[in-house]
């Protein structure tokens, strides 16, 4: 495998696959750092949209609990 710089870039060429390869270890870096937070804002959106799942349970289950406390009244009330 034989590398050529590309000009005054921080960018190598492999003469035999013809692939460019980045060498500049600052920017790799950088776009890991920025990749993994942008994954974490994914896992962060999805725990919000599974947290408002939860809260529409929680508030189905509040006004089926005050239905059947309605039922409980009018029937002790007979």
């Amino acid at each position: 495998m034989s590398l050529v710089r590309v000009k005054d870039r921080k960018i190598v060429k492999n003469t035999k696959t013809g692939a460019l390869l980045n060498i500049d270890k600052q920017a790799i870096d950088d776009y890991k750092a920025k990749k993994a937070a942008l994954s974490g804002v994914r896992q962060n959106k999805q725990d919000i949209n599974i947290l408002w799942e939860k809260v529409g349970e929680i508030d189905q289950i509040k006004s089926d609990i005050a239905e059947i406390k309605n039922l409980l009244v009018r029937i002790a009330a007979k």
